[in-house]
């Protein structure tokens, strides 16, 4: 089973020199990321230019350089700058069709064939068109990598979407890249654009260079691959299966729910698939939502029955005489089924903490996330949603990385079928308001019921505590002044002052619900502090709170899109092509603010559930 994927962009020099080594080079690059990497999907997506990128998709297609009995797969994606007729006019020549059919021939084994809205023009006077096609071509290469190889003179000229701007480009987005070095014939590997510039990288063996790509993708994607999607699949599995006593009664338990969905319009075919995981996905994290959220609902409950239960013990000690044998089974049985709440309480929060409910309520909801993101970037014809930034998020968000893997090999299951899309300026700005209304605007209502629901979860909980903490002083008021009027009766009594004979009576009749107002003084309280705890758990103010500033955030996205759309409709704008990048820039900005979410929400999930 392949459990990783990599995405190999490539860009490379149009005119090589004709004694090079770039296919032995880049052969060995290729079969050295095969025996460093197992389980792997190498995926090479490059533009099929002329020269370097036609060359190393012709090694990488023969696939000699993959290891005998190896564990890994490849496929290859061509992102092509203007749309295939085009491109190929570019290749004619009346001379020959060699250029042609070495095209075609790699183009028809690429699986993902994606042509962006580049406007090709002849000449001269098309350079800039043309310039900007091919810059957007880079940077889309450059967003999609998880290593951005480049085969180029180092020091030569940087040309207007050329490879060295291209790699630069993959450099500032913290990208690693891989360069051949035409001037030397060498390979360097760098992480920063600073090093690219100073120029202080020392050649490095590829063997070196790939054990070092290796663990800087472990380091954002943990080697937990395998048991990642196992658990995945069994966590399908499960969806279908019956569950226990507990796992209902934690369910039942946890009562709030506010029941509403973000599932948007569906969009292409390609949107039912995503739909569909989205919807078992969010199903596994409402199954963990419910469980570790549950199981503190229900400690509490519980241990609010072992007070009652005490109380009534009490109760029965107090009023019955000890003559009454009965008594002492009665207050034998109460203790029993203290004690067996009291074993619930403990297998409780055993299962819930060494389960791990709290992380993979975090993990699907993160999967979840992700993927909603990727339904809406199908209206742009791009299936892979920029991946978030690490040094933004908390801990728990970091350990939901095992879901970054689970992403990847649902994303490639959806999307293993070949496709080829053909991208237009015109259809791509008419769809931003389709992504507008279907995502932006409807994380926005859904944020607007939640700020209401959440504010009156938390209004609710503050307002039945304080009339219990209200009644519990209102008892004990009515037990300060039974004991008053009884102390007075002594002292009248002791002092022989006649006292008339209902008042003593009704004192005495009053007296004998003393151990009841006694259980009440002690159970209310306790039921005070399950609810406090409780409000406290759900933090159902705080998350209001954050669900307004998400509003205003996701207000201020759509502010954005609009602008860059006004910007790009301009007629001057449009006729030169190439927005799709400008606008997909957009929707990360939506694509983070939501994996953002998931990284606040998480806090919520940060504790182990206590033995209350």
């Amino acid at each position: 089973m392949t459990h990783k994927f990599i995405t190999i962009a490539f860009a490379g020099k149009r005119d090589l020199p004709v004694a090079n080594q770039v296919p032995e080079a880049i052969a060995t690059l290729f079969a050295a990321l095969d025996a460093e990497f197992g389980h792997t999907n190498l995926h090479l997506a490059t533009g099929l230019a002329k020269g370097a990128d036609q060359v190393v998709a012709g090694v990488f297609d023969t696939g000699n350089w993959l290891a005998e009995g190896t564990t890994n797969t490849k496929s290859m994606g061509a992102v092509i700058a203007f749309g295939k007729d085009d491109y190929l006019e570019t290749l004619k020549n009346p001379e020959s069709t060699e250029e042609v059919d070495l095209f075609t021939s790699l183009y028809d084994k690429c699986t993902h064939k994606l042509h962006l809205d580049g406007v090709y023009a002849p000449g001269v006077t098309g350079k800039p068109l043309r310039s900007r096609a091919h810059r957007q071509q880079g940077r889309f290469l450059t967003r999609m990598a998880d290593v951005f190889v480049a085969v180029a003179a180092k020091n030569s000229e940087s040309l207007a979407g050329g490879t060295l701007e291209s790699t630069l480009c993959a450099l500032q987005s913290g990208k690693p890249v891989i360069l051949y070095n035409l001037a030397d014939s060498l390979f360097y590997y760098y992480r920063d654009a600073i090093s690219w510039t100073l120029d202080t990288e020392q050649a490095s063996s590829v063997a070196d260079i790939v054990k070092a790509f290796k663990k800087e993708f472990y380091s954002l994607k943990q080697d937990d691959a395998a048991g990642a999607i196992q658990s995945y699949h069994t966590e399908i599995e499960k969806l279908s299966k019956p569950t226990s006593l507990m796992f209902r009664l934690r369910k039942m338990a946890w009562f709030y729910g506010s029941g509403l969905t973000r599932e948007p319009v569906a969009v292409k075919s390609l949107a039912d698939a995503i739909t569909n995981k989205r919807a078992e996905l969010s199903n596994i994290n409402a199954r963990y939502q419910s469980q570790y959220r549950g199981g503190y609902m229900l400690n509490y409950l519980l241990a609010s029955v072992a007070v009652f239960i005490a109380v009534m013990a009490t109760c029965f000690y107090i009023y019955f005489p000890e003559s009454c044998y009965w008594r002492y089974i009665i207050l034998i049985m109460l203790g029993i089924v203290k004690v067996v709440l009291i074993l619930i309480i403990i297998s409780n929060t055993k299962t819930i903490n060494n389960n791990n409910f709290n992380k993979m309520a975090i993990e699907y909801r993160y999967v979840s996330e992700r993927l909603r993101a990727n339904l809406h970037l199908a209206f742009a014809g791009i299936f892979k949603a920029i991946k978030p930034s690490l040094g933004n998020h908390n801990k728990n968000y970091l350990a939901a990385y095992p879901g970054e893997v689970v992403y990847q090999h649902i994303l490639n299951n959806i999307f293993e079928t070949e496709f080829e899309i053909t991208l237009n300026s015109n259809d791509l700005l008419a769809g931003t308001e389709a992504i507008e209304k279907d995502w932006y605007q409807t994380q926005i209502n859904y944020h607007k019921k939640e700020t209401e629901a959440k504010h009156a979860m938390h209004s609710r909980l503050e307002h039945v505590a304080e009339k219990m903490g209200a009644w519990v002083l209102r008892i004990v008021y009515f037990e300060l002044g039974l004991m008053s009027v009884e102390l007075l009766l002594l002292f009248l009594k002791s002092h022989h002052i006649e006292i008339p004979g209902n008042i003593e009576h009704i004192v005495e009749k009053v007296g004998h619900i003393s151990p009841v107002l006694l259980a009440l003084t002690t159970l209310l309280p306790s039921l005070v502090i399950t609810l406090i705890s409780l409000n406290f758990q759900t933090e159902a103010n705080r998350l209001s709170v954050r669900s307004e500033r998400l509003i205003n955030e996701i207000n201020g996205a759509i502010t954005d899109l609009d602008q860059k759309r006004n910007d790009l409709q301009k007629p001057e704008r449009l006729s030169e092509g190439a927005i799709f990048m400008d606008l997909l820039s957009e929707y990360d900005k939506m694509s983070t603010i939501t994996t953002d979410e998931v990284a606040e929400w998480s806090l919520l999930y940060e504790k182990n559930v206590p033995e209350t």
